[in-house]
């Protein structure tokens, strides 16, 4: 596998679904979700807050995209309800919506997902002013695809293939 994640400070404690401070690189455990001899780390996204983070590998052998997620989860920013605050290892994420995501962007609360096809989605709060996504939602009120994206702490832009930047 040509793509190890390593991480230092807080991590999250699996017995409490706490954080504390770590001050040791430590490597997260990877290597039993994909084949590690036919997939490269392509991209990592990581929450305006420090507490959630995405991995994304790319399997060479068969061109498909896996999504790993780990970390803070109380407002479903990692796209799954897990029933808890916390995703304490990593975790494959396999989203209903069944499009292809080529980029992630997170927010200290949610996240965005852009998919090949230029739709975007998102989880967590951030969204709109009165909603909590507990998945991820289809984001309407484009006038054409979406070709990047990018999460502030709690806002987002988004650039169409016109180039006019929404905000939200």
């Amino acid at each position: 596998c040509t793509g190890r994640i390593y991480a230092i400070g807080e991590t999250l404690n699996n017995q409490s679904d706490t954080f504390k401070c770590n001050h040791k690189l430590t490597e997260l455990e990877v290597e039993p979700l994909i084949d590690a001899n036919h997939c490269y780390l392509e991209t990592v996204s990581k929450g305006k807050n420090g507490k959630h983070f995405f991995a994304v590998y790319r399997n060479w052998m068969k061109g498909k995209r896996i999504i790993l997620g780990i970390g803070q989860n109380d407002e479903q920013q990692l796209g799954i309800n897990t029933g808890g605050s916390c995703v304490a290892e990593m975790k494959i994420l396999e989203f209903r919506f069944g499009a292809k995501i080529s980029e992630i962007s997170t927010g200290r609360y949610h996240s965005l997902f852009l998919t090949e096809d230029g739709k975007v989605y998102g989880s967590g709060l951030g969204l709109t002013v009165s909603s909590n996504f507990k998945q991820p939602r289809f984001v309407t009120g484009f006038e054409s695809s979406v070709k990047k994206i990018c999460s502030g702490e709690m806002h987002n832009l988004c650039l169409d293939v016109k180039g006019k930047v929404w905000g939200f």
